[in-house]
């Protein structure tokens, strides 16, 4: 029977959230050249909304990284109130 360790849940939480955002990001990024390629070809301005909208969703997805980056120093077992704590610590170690 397999045991799962809160490392290896975290570590896996991890890989699935950094994978699922990076195909996100992939498909927003591709939603947004077509769109900006159609705008250029059609000059069609009302269309300007759906741009901005599809630019929102492809930002918003680096909350999944955050969420990712988060997961996988739990999972290394560091805690953190930010991101610059843990660059800091880290830049500490490698003087050290």
């Amino acid at each position: 029977m397999d045991t799962a360790t809160p490392t290896s849940f975290y570590r896996r939480a991890a890989d699935n959230v950094m994978f699922f955002g990076s195909i996100l990001t992939l498909i927003f990024d591709i939603l947004i050249v077509v769109t900006t390629l159609i705008l250029e070809v059609t000059r069609y301005v009302r269309f300007a909304e759906e741009w901005v909208i599809l630019a929102f969703c492809s930002m918003s997805t680096g909350l999944l990284f955050s969420i990712g980056i988060t997961l996988a120093l739990k999972a290394e077992g560091q805690q953190c109130s930010n991101m610059g704590d843990v660059v800091v610590q880290k830049k500490d170690e490698f003087k050290s």
